[in-house]
């Protein structure tokens, strides 16, 4: 992700909201300012238009006081002197009923108005006419922009008098500029102080809203990575009832499938493992048979062997293919499981057939096989015979385990001797040891031998396992130049003890 969740969304949905929020300030400030602004001009136009009733007043009196020559145009310079005394802050022009002697404006007017006198001689035209005319004016030469008022006088306040002068009136704006100015900048300030409000609100609001989505995120993070599968996985700490709720419920649910997905999956493929480890150790034995005999079959001499040599290997032949199809069919049924078959056995009889069949490929390495069984297995014992006594075990696949170790012993020791023993155990079980007095094994390489990282402990986990499902041990010993030993424990329970698991 280029951005994060904080990054990404945080900062979107607060710079959207504070462009929507200062687009709408705009509009506001706009109106506000526009209103503020035409309610000024109406109060400013309608002090002078009241201004305006009073000079209208006070020409009046001045005409009924002195009479009317009072309003020649000789004394009309006196007369604007008088009125701008009376009406600080503004300018005024008094013209006769004609507008401006000979169309000349006075000289204020054209040396600031210059570029605006039109507009200024159709104001006083329209005054000429009985109208009260303003006009809003700027110039170059003032700060400020300025009202001016044409209105006209009358010789009387009767309906019906005539014009006898038209009056003008210049007012500054400034106050109600710099009033406007002072609105503008609080209004300005108030937003700005509403926007970053605004803008620390909504990233505290935001931020906590967006923190499950990052809490989930940093989860799916971490269920990538498989972090969470490693060990337990982490509970997600997401409650309510809104969408990130219900994400955050959908993402559990999906974590919860795809574990259990992965553990079937994990679970299957120790199964087809299992299932090639049993394949390559129960092929393994007669093929190791077929092996030898065809070796030795070239060796003898007589009919009599080469048959037995014949016989023995259509057997296993035979038993292999049976093998074979015993496989196919738990591959097929997805049972890949080891499994124990045990009935009663003979441990002497079978022993001494285990070592009949591998024989052969030790004396072709001219390794002498020896067998040592101890008096109450080889039936020399008084009292009840403890020969007779069978052995609850499964007679394949302890076979497998003895012709696994054997060959192991065979192949890889170098020995000229291989002794298989068969002992009574003070708890009631049995004790088979298998010694070579070869050239043995050092500790670090025996413990790769055992977790079947070296091709000579090729096996070991199987017989292994089997010696467990019969409730018993197997042990490995080695030293350098003292030879091995390998010791199957089989418990009492084999020999009608307690059961076993």
């Amino acid at each position: 992700m280029s951005l994060s969740i904080r990054g990404g969304i945080r900062a979107k949905l607060i710079i959207g909201t504070i462009l929507a929020l200062l687009l709408f300030s705009l509009m506001v400030f706009l109106y506000i300012n526009s209103a503020l602004e035409r309610h000024i001009m109406d109060n400013v136009r309608q002090e002078m238009t009241a201004r305006s009733y009073e000079i209208q007043q006070y020409l009046f009196g001045v005409s009924r006081q002195y009479g009317d020559d009072m309003l020649d145009e000789s004394n009309l310079t006196y007369l604007e002197h008088s009125l701008e005394t009376r009406h600080e802050g503004m300018r005024i022009w008094l013209y006769g009923a004609e507008g401006p002697a000979g169309g000349e404006q006075p000289f204020y007017l054209e040396s600031n108005y210059g570029d605006r006198i039109e507009t200024i001689e159709k104001s006083q035209e329209r005054a000429a006419r009985a109208e009260r005319s303003m006009v809003r004016l700027n110039s170059d030469n003032f700060s400020y922009p300025r009202l001016i008022m044409h209105f006209p006088y009358y010789d009387d306040l009767e309906i019906g008098a005539e014009i006898s002068g038209i009056v003008g009136l210049e007012y500054e704006l400034s106050e109600e500029h710099r009033l406007l100015e002072r609105l503008r900048l609080v209004l300005i300030l108030a937003f700005t102080a509403l926007v970053v409000f605004t803008g620390a609100f909504l990233y505290f609001y935001i931020t906590r809203m967006i923190s499950p989505l990052e809490t989930l995120k940093q989860a799916i993070e971490r269920y990538q990575k498989g972090e969470e599968r490693a060990g337990q996985p982490a509970e997600l700490d997401i409650e309510g009832q809104d969408e990130i709720g219900e994400l955050a419920r959908a993402f559990k649910n999906m974590r919860s499938g795809i574990d259990e997905l992965i553990a079937d999956l994990r679970m299957e493929k120790e199964k087809q493992k299992e299932f090639f480890e049993k394949m390559t150790h129960e092929l393994k034995t007669p093929l190791t048979i077929i092996r030898g005999f065809a070796d030795m079959y070239d060796k003898v001499d007589t009919e009599e062997e080469r048959s037995r040599c014949l016989d023995r290997i259509r057997l296993e032949s035979d038993r292999m293919l049976e093998m074979v199809e015993n496989l196919l069919s738990s591959s097929r049924s997805g049972n890949y499981s080891l499994e124990i078959e045990p009935e009663p056995v003979s441990l002497v009889e079978l022993c001494r057939r285990t070592v009949d069949l591998i024989e052969v490929k030790a004396l072709s390495r001219d390794i002498e096989m020896l067998l040592d069984f101890e008096d109450q297995f080889a039936g020399r014992s008084t009292g009840e015979a403890e020969s007779s006594k069978p052995a609850a075990i499964d007679p394949v696949r302890i076979k497998e385990v003895l012709l696994n170790l054997l060959d192991n012993a065979i192949t890889y020791s170098g020995t000229d001797i291989i002794k298989l023993s068969l002992r009574r155990r003070e708890d009631g079980g049995c004790e088979i040891i298998i010694r070579d007095e070869g050239c043995g094994i050092k500790r670090s390489k025996l413990e790769k031998i055992e977790n079947g990282e070296l091709s000579r402990g090729q096996g070991l986990d199987i017989a292994r396992r089997i010696v467990d499902l019969h409730g018993g041990e197997l042990e490995l010993n080695s030293s350098p130049d003292r030879g091995t030993t390998a010791r199957i424990i089989l418990p009492a329970s084999v020999f009608g003890g307690e059961s076993y698991a």
